[in-house]
């Protein structure tokens, strides 16, 4: 071993665990220029092995080597590590499992089961090294074989290759029965010396720790199902008889908390145990479904179990109750065939004797009485974080609060027994709402889980409860009693209604329900409350049944309210749910958001300048910003200080934020140019983020094409002016480069710039439609794409004909043919495809494109296409032509642009919908009728060709279809 090697990497080690940056930063950079070194890791390994250096140095050389496995360990891997130095690392770790430190033992066993997940084939001595050295007398070195044995069967157990869960089935067949041996002895053990009071209990509860761990895995990933009699269910119905004994012994021991905290965690890991298995083999879960249930009803609902019992356990209890009740497995299908699995039908029937009325019953009034009320912690958490009080309400907080569980626990009993549970609940909304005015905090607790229980249940309750009258008759009495001690009511009532308003709201109640909601949004409302309000606020504002009209007369209220609530907030995570609030109020009145524009552009860029790094809030700020553009319009443009340069950060790559606000940002750029009535400097300089933003090629290239087809529309002459080139690389980079549905959206950009443009922008991007035209001849099957290819080209011979011709000139060129030769072609694919297109539109478009070349006469190559094209015509005139009543020939394409047109987009119009609708009114597929183009063009063929050369053309047309012509034209 290079000795002096050595003393580098301890020195660099030894940095590396200092406390001073600039060390740690040196000695970073070198572990760093080491890690693809031959014998980097066995000299990790030598370090990590010697006992007398300072842990510290052994923890950070484990770290390194576990670091370098993670990176270098697999054969593809650029710098592998060598075959000679893992084995060398694999034999000294399988001699490290006796590592007399904590901290680094369990850095080794995390470790060695990297390595096991990665090559356990390679590595045949492993687990059967581990089996025999579990057995061994020595309590630490078995805790140390069975740390590792946890690891590696944790990290086996997560592989989800075919393969690997094969082998992970027949690792469990080989080992379960020894594990399983090896649990029941430690546990025996474990209940002997607690009871001798034997001092080496801790040890022994830790031993059973982790074989049931290990055993958690097996069962949960190691069995497809078994069967009544196997070693499973031994193991699972063991555990269902030990729970009992381990809570008496957590109990006894209310003076000794670390072996009551290790005693919890055990009970803990025992009913995860139960859960797991439940939701992975619910069927061969079943000869255990009885004692489970019974066992979560007598601790959650009877009172002497509920003695013996801690929170956290209670929580597990619900969450095994609630995944069998919301089991699938265990409900029957309707009619039950003889194909019908047994196990289903007694699992079913198991659960319905178990659930009777009496006990269900019971349960619900224990969730409601025992479990919903708030407790002295909740009222406590009120009081000093009332901004946390109110977000813990969302999300997954069910899964680790006690409370949330248990309604999700009574909303999962309400679904599947809601004929039985339903007048349960409907009995205690009765007796609340009889029972007298009280100050007595208990008797509000008590009320406030009743009115959660009526919110959970809202849409089961609906022919139950009488909303509309128990709220004008009653709850508003108790909304307006304004003792502080009346606070929980005020919050759970205005909660409770926002449930209901989805559900079963009368329209004339609902100025009632805005005049309370703002009330209890003032600043001398509690925080809480208010909160809870403004959540109640977007609840109605958002319902399908909310109408403006009824709210107009509470906006300017509302927004000083939410204004307010925004200001007074501190928590990140409140100020974007109040402004979610705002931002869906904007949305909803659209352009009656203007009288408030003032005040918003006052305050949102305050908001922004305070919200720094909380990139959550911004992505909010952003979409709030985006809903007002879209309510303000043209007048957004007043906004510009704030929102270009807030675009420009939202979208540039190379600011770390873009990776939260670029999504948001890119909403906000495409609205601000969809409702700007003129191009300004600063809106062109945005653009300069663009390159960057089409390079990523990600999911949003779609709006980043809609921008630059909002800029062309905007302002064409600029825009090309400027980015043009940028533009048309681009295209050429991705054109034949991107999936169908990427090539579309390119498409149609280059097709609105043909229309907006068509001298300047074909002239500009006729290498884009030069690489159209090649892969127009390339094509062998109809695709979308192709149909906007083809209406390109056709729109460059209505408005540019000499640039297709330049065009065509050019494809001929490079592909060495005759110009007529590559223009029959094109014709050709055009004629033939043309029946698949599907929009009127395009169809004639195509017409006007086709019969515009038939007077050009180009080398006779298009003549010879004149019957195929005429009949073309013919069919799309039979399509758009219509016969008015009175008896004039119309062509229901076609646009009018007189006042009535305009008046019918009064309002709600955006500046690009103007933009939009002037270029249809100039298109001539809506302002020229195709008999009247098709007529004129035939005339002029007339006229050129001569009579002789024009009729020996039209007598190729089949007689029919001549006559259904003349009956067009000749009017």
């Amino acid at each position: 071993m290079n000795e002096a090697w050595r003393d580098e990497v301890l020195l660099a080690l030894n940095q590396a665990c200092s406390q001073d940056p600039g060390l740690i930063k040196e000695a970073e950079k070198k572990l760093k220029a080491w890690e693809t070194e031959a014998g980097f890791y066995s000299l990790l390994m030598f370090v990590f092995k010697n006992e007398s250096l300072d842990v510290k140095v052994r923890w950070m050389a484990i770290l390194c080597i576990k670091n370098g496995v993670d990176r270098y360990w697999r054969k593809t891997a650029p710098h592998a590590i060598s075959e000679e130095e893992k084995s060398y690392m694999k034999q000294n770790l399988i001699l490290s499992f006796d590592e007399p430190v904590n901290q680094v033992a369990t850095q080794v066993a995390v470790l060695i089961s990297k390595i096991a997940r990665m090559e356990l084939r390679e590595w045949p001595e492993l687990l059967p090294t581990l089996l025999k050295e579990v057995q061994s007398e020595d309590a630490l070195h078995q805790q140390r074989r069975l740390l590792v044995f946890n690891h590696v069967i944790k990290m086996l157990a997560s592989k989800r290759l075919m393969t690997d869960q094969r082998l992970f089935r027949q690792i469990t067949a080989d080992i379960f029965g020894f594990i399983l041996q090896l649990w029941q002895n430690s546990t025996s053990t474990l209940v002997e010396l607690y009871q001798m009071k034997d001092m080496r209990v801790l040890a022994s509860l830790e031993l059973s720790t982790l074989t049931l761990k290990v055993l958690r895995k097996l069962v949960v990933y190691g069995f497809k199902e078994f069967d009544p009699s196997s070693q499973p269910v031994f193991l699972l119905q063991a555990i269902l008889d030990k729970i009992k004994i381990i809570l008496q012994y957590r109990k006894e021991e209310s003076g000794n908390h670390s072996l009551q905290e290790k005693l919890e965690k055990y009970l803990i890991l025992m009913t995860k145990v139960l859960i797991d298995t439940q939701e992975h083999h619910s069927l061969s879960y079943l000869p255990l479904l009885q004692h489970t249930l019974q066992l979560c009803y007598t601790y959650l609902f009877t009172s002497q179990g509920q003695e013996d019992i801690f929170q956290n356990f209670a929580l597990q209890c619900c969450k095994l109750m609630k995944v069998i009740v919301k089991c699938d497995k265990y409900k029957p299908p309707r009619e039950i065939k003889d194909t019908t699995r047994p196990e289903i039908v007694q699992a079913h029937q198991i659960k319905m004797s178990f659930f009777t009325p009496t006990i269900l019953s019971e349960i619900i009034k224990q969730l409601v009485l025992r479990y919903f009320p708030l407790t002295s912690e909740d009222l406590e958490s009120w009081e000093s974080e009332p901004e946390n009080f109110v977000n813990e309400e969302v999300g997954e907080s069910w899964r680790y609060n006690l409370r949330y569980c248990t309604e999700v626990l009574f909303l999962s009993l309400l679904s599947e027994f809601r004929s039985t549970v339903t007048p349960v609940v409907t009995e205690m909304i009765t007796l609340v709402q009889g029972s007298p005015p009280s100050e007595d905090m208990t008797v509000l607790l008590q009320k406030d889980a009743v009115y959660n229980a009526c919110g959970l249940a809202s849409y089961d309750l609906f022919d139950e409860v009488d909303f509309d009258h128990w709220f004008t008759n009653q709850l508003i009495r108790e909304l307006n009693n304004t003792s502080s001690r009346y606070k929980v009511l005020r919050r759970r009532i205005i909660w409770m209604t926002g449930q209901w308003i989805n559900v079963k709201f009368a329209r004339q109640t609902r100025p009632l329900f805005y005049q309370v909601v703002l009330k209890l949004m003032s600043a001398q409302e509690d925080l809480v409350v208010r909160l809870t309000a403004a959540n109640a606020l977007k609840t109605a504002i958002d319902d399908v049944d909310f109408n403006l009209e009824d709210f107009f007369q509470f906006l300017d209220e509302t927004f000083g309210s939410l204004f307010h609530l925004l200001k007074c907030s501190q928590d990140c995570d409140t100020k974007m749910h109040v402004l979610n609030v705002l931002s869906l109020l904007i949305q909803r009145i659209g352009g009656k958001v203007k009288p408030f524009a003032a005040s918003l552009s006052q305050y949102l860029p305050e908001l922004w300048q305070e919200s720094g790094d909380h990139n959550m809030l911004r992505c909010a700020i952003v979409s709030t910003m985006t809903h007002l553009v879209e309510g303000l319009g043209v007048l957004s443009r007043n906004m510009y200080s704030f929102l270009l340069p807030l675009i420009h950060l939202s979208t540039d790559i190379t600011q770390p934020p873009h990776v939260y606000l670029m999504e948001d940002g890119l909403d906000l750029w495409h609205n601000v140019l969809v409702n700007a009535s003129c191009m300004t400097p600063e809106l062109l300089q945005l653009f300069v983020n663009m390159p960057s933003l089409l390079e990523l090629g990600s999911e949003n290239l779609r709006k980043c094409f809609s921008i630059i087809e909002s800029y062309v529309l905007l302002d064409e002459k600029e825009f090309l002016q400027n980015f043009s080139a940028l533009v048309v690389n681009a295209c050429l980079t991705m054109l034949g480069n991107v999936k169908p549905e990427g090539g579309i959206i390119l498409s149609r950009v280059v097709e609105t710039i043909v229309k907006v443009s068509p001298q300047r922008g074909t002239e500009l991007f006729a290498p884009v439609v030069l690489k159209i035209c090649h892969m127009i001849l390339e094509v062998e099957e109809y695709t979308p794409l192709l149909v906007i290819y083809l209406s390109i080209i056709g729109e460059i011979i209505l408005h540019n004909y000499p640039a297709f011709v330049h065009i065509v000139e050019n494809v001929a060129q490079q592909l060495g043919k005759q110009v007529t030769d590559v223009l029959g072609q094109l014709l050709d694919v055009w004629l033939e495809k043309m029946d698949c297109m599907t929009r009127l539109e395009r169809r004639k478009l195509t017409v006007l494109a086709l019969i515009t070349l038939l007077p050009l006469n180009v080398n006779n190559c298009v003549t010879d296409k004149f019957a195929l094209i005429v009949d073309a015509a013919v069919d799309v005139l039979h399509e758009i032509h219509r016969v008015e009543d009175n008896g004039t020939h119309t062509d229901c394409l076609l646009l009018l642009g007189g006042s009535s047109d305009d008046e019918e987009h009064t309002g709600q119009e955006t500046e690009e919908h103007k933009r939009k609708r002037q270029l249809c009114l100039s298109d001539p597929i809506h302002c020229c009728p195709l008999w009247k183009f098709v007529r004129d063009k035939l005339n002029e063929c007339h006229s050129i060709y001569g009579h002789e050369t024009f009729q020996h053309l039209m007598e190729y047309l089949d007689s029919a279809v001549a006559a259904q012509l003349g009956s067009f034209i000749n009017r």
